[in-house]
């Protein structure tokens, strides 16, 4: 979970603030990878939020596991067919896939 102290410290404001600044892809990226090197749990999943965006960016050989669950959130769904490809990519490669508010812009 994305938690820190001070006025950005709720997730929603974090991601809309890197988003202004442009650095939405840079921001999703390193919690995608802080998520990933804490470990999965003992048992369960490890269920990540990540944008749409950088779904098609992050190389789904390189990460996806049988016990991760990408959970898309609602940012950077430019492109259907990019999404769709990705999706294929990381289903095919053991990971489940979330739907967390997946639309234009939506919050």
């Amino acid at each position: 979970m994305v938690r820190g102290e001070g006025v950005l410290a709720k997730p929603g404001l974090l991601f809309k603030s890197a988003a202004a600044w442009e650095l939405l892809g840079e921001l999703d990226t390193a919690c995608f990878l802080a998520a990933l090197a804490g470990g999965y749990p003992p048992e369960g999943y490890l269920s990540v939020n990540v944008t749409a965006a950088e779904l098609v960016d992050i190389e789904a050989g390189c990460y996806a596991n049988p016990r991760l669950v990408i959970e898309l959130t609602e940012y950077g769904c430019r492109d259907i067919q990019q999404l769709t490809g990705a999706l294929s990519a990381w289903r095919g490669n053991g990971a489940r896939i979330a739907i967390d508010d997946v639309g234009p812009d939506i919050g």
